[in-house]
């Protein structure tokens, strides 16, 4: 083998890589996009829904979509939600959050 044949065998290995971090980051956030629908549609539903099978399936799908925007993250994509307290913690967590920050906004101003 060549050093030319070497080098085009390393170039295109490395271009297969590319495209197969591309295509598992595709597949990684189509994932973590419809876990995260599937999570709110549980969350517009909780007053219906307070059982443990509720809780559990809910729990499940919290556990698939940050698993699926860590696989995201490591293709080099950009994740759905970001990290575990994206996924696991409370929308009213996040609304407190938010509040606070816009309170600190004001504030500066």
């Amino acid at each position: 083998m060549t050093n030319t044949d070497n080098t085009t065998s390393q170039k295109n290995s490395r271009d297969q890589f590319t495209v197969e971090k591309d295509q598992m980051s595709a597949l990684f956030m189509e994932i973590g996009g419809e876990t995260n629908a599937l999570i709110q549609m549980l969350l517009d539903h909780s007053e219906q829904a307070q059982s443990n099978s509720y809780f559990a399936l809910l729990s499940v799908a919290q556990k698939i979509g940050y698993l699926a925007d860590k696989g995201v993250d490591h293709a080099g994509g950009v994740p759905v939600k970001g990290g575990a307290e994206n996924w696991f913690l409370p929308p009213t967590y996040h609304w407190a959050t938010e509040a606070r920050s816009e309170q600190l906004d004001g504030v500066q101003s």
